[in-house]
């Protein structure tokens, strides 16, 4: 039985881009930025994440 320790991150960032369109991506990677078109800003998910404490998992199972 293996027993494994994850913290998991979540972004989801919707932008509009046209009359009832809608553009999504989804973030879950520390080392990746989210950029806004409309207002020139940029955010790195480490950044966004910075002074929140996340709670980790154990989830146990066995190894192949």
């Amino acid at each position: 039985m293996q027993t494994v320790f994850y913290q998991h991150i979540h972004v989801e960032h919707f932008s509009k881009t046209g009359m009832k369109q809608w553009s999504f991506c989804k973030y879950d990677k520390l080392d990746e930025a989210i950029a806004f078109t409309k207002v020139p800003f940029q955010i790195s998910l480490t950044d966004l994440y910075n002074k929140v404490q996340l709670e980790a998992k154990a989830i146990e199972g066995d190894r192949a």
